[in-house]
């Protein structure tokens, strides 16, 4: 005999309504192992903090470590304080374009009477360094513009150039590295060093510098007495150098990894390498996010039952959407709804839909700021600047940061900010951390007024 109608009704209703629940109550755990494995309470950024320290001080001792940073010594014993004068240039080399710099130091100490920046887009025939090219044409847009500034007259001096890579160099001394060697020129430096020197040059009390853009790193000053990787024959002329430390491949069991986590590193360009830098870098946050979202999709519990194709694509959530999405006050979220129109396709979503994307980039970028203030403090133990309790007292420390991520990420910035307090209590207030922009090619100018001062102060015996 067939049931009646209401009561079949009644059972599919009930069906639905169960099913819907499931599907909440398994979004619900979702969620929450998302709030639990991306939060880096306190303990846990405090044993990141210590993890740090141990692997700065291998890397420190042992050159070639598996088990510690790259610790590279920069050279730079030697800063700007400030009262060095004449006219600088700085060539700051990346992955895809050239810049070059001048500046004209002031009379006041520190300060700046004018500069300029050129920047070219290095062509296709220069990407095969083997042949030479890419110097020759570095060398003819250096000649252009040091002409410009009537710098390469035949009465005149030749210009002092500083060179700035965007990218880890093995150096040798202040003015030798093994990717490249251009005795013309006083100083090569690192892009992370390049932007401590340009901020020092004003600031006296800067003591890092930190690229926090599409990656990140961080340099120092480290105690010489501390350093026993440069060579027998190396005599500083000062107690302190400039150290890169590589610290986007800091790697150990106290980040706070989740599945998606590992599929970022297997699909990246270096997999198994730069853990760190995947968690708090422009160019991974939102690959992380998207996952994350992707995770909810495929379980039919954000789009409905099938995944919007776009979602499945491999990186087209950019840092600059994240930001947005986090930085979304709107009432609708309307901001998150454009966003995921952009990266994704999806031209429509719920409200609520937009919230849980809104919560899951929130996360991450939450995950990533705690996980740089635990990296900041870890430098500022290590380098007895403070963050290390009652015995430690701190020192005024201010910490050049460039990249777009600190720049463009206002939602970022004001997490580090907190997790920075948090972590290091009443001593943060000791820390400042300053915008520095164009610091990896102004830097290189002001280390190579440095270094020009510092040679003729010893050549005259001064």
């Amino acid at each position: 005999m067939a049931a009646p109608l209401g009561f079949v009704g009644a059972l599919l209703i009930a069906a639905k309504v169960a099913r819907g629940v499931s599907r909440k109550r398994k979004q619900d755990e979702i969620m929450e192992e998302y709030r639990k494995g991306l939060a880096v309470p306190l303990e846990q950024a405090l044993q990141v903090r210590d993890g740090m320290i141990t692997q700065m001080e291998i890397g420190l001792r042992e050159t070639g470590s598996k088990q510690g940073l790259l610790m590279l010594p920069s050279y730079i014993d030697i800063l700007p304080t400030g009262a060095e004068r004449g006219d600088f240039f700085a060539i700051d080399l990346g992955g895809t374009n050239l810049r070059v710099a001048y500046v004209k130091l002031g009379s006041e100490k520190g300060s700046t009477e004018s500069s300029s920046i050129r920047e070219w887009l290095i062509p296709e025939e220069c990407y095969d360094t083997d042949n030479g090219r890419l110097l020759d044409w570095v060398a003819e847009r250096t000649i252009e513009f040091a002409q410009e500034h009537g710098r390469l007259k035949r009465d005149s001096p030749p210009p002092t150039i500083g060179f700035c890579f965007s990218f880890a160099v093995d150096q040798t001394a202040m003015d030798n590295g093994k990717l490249l060697l251009w005795t013309k020129i006083p100083v090569i430096l690192n892009d992370t060093v390049s932007t401590l020197i340009a901020r020092r040059y004003s600031e006296p009390d800067t003591a890092l510098g930190i690229i926090l853009g599409t990656g990140t790193n961080c340099a120092y000053l480290e105690r010489i007495d501390r350093i026993p990787k440069p060579p027998s024959d190396y005599r500083g002329r000062s107690s302190e150098m400039i150290i890169n430390s590589e610290w986007g491949d800091f790697k150990g069991a106290c980040l706070p990894a989740l599945p998606e986590d590992l599929w970022v590193d297997c699909s990246s360009v270096n997999p198994g390498h730069g853990g760190f830098e995947k968690m708090i870098s422009g160019l991974y946050m939102g690959e992380v996010s998207r996952r994350l979202v992707l995770r909810l999709a495929e379980h039919g519990l954000l789009f409905g039952s099938e995944v919007p194709p776009g979602l499945t694509v491999h990186d087209p959530l950019a840092s600059p959407l994240v930001a947005a999405i986090v930085g979304d006050g709107s009432p609708n979220l309307a901001l998150t709804a454009s966003s995921l129109a952009s990266a994704f396709g999806i031209t429509k979503s719920s409200l609520d839909q937009r919230r849980k994307v809104k919560e899951v980039c929130l996360l991450v970028t939450r995950r990533g700021a705690r996980l740089c203030a635990a990296g900041i403090a870890a430098v500022l133990k290590h380098t007895g600047r403070g963050c290390g309790g009652a015995d430690q007292p701190a020192k005024r420390t201010v910490i050049a940061v460039d990249g777009s991520v600190f720049k463009k990420f206002a939602k970022f910035r004001e997490l580090l900010r907190a997790a920075l307090e948090e972590f290091c209590g009443a001593d943060a207030a000791q820390v400042e951390l300053k915008l520095q922009e164009d610091g990896s090619v102004f830097g290189g100018a002001y280390i190579a007024a440095a270094a020009s001062s510092w040679t003729s102060r010893a050549s005259s015996g001064s």
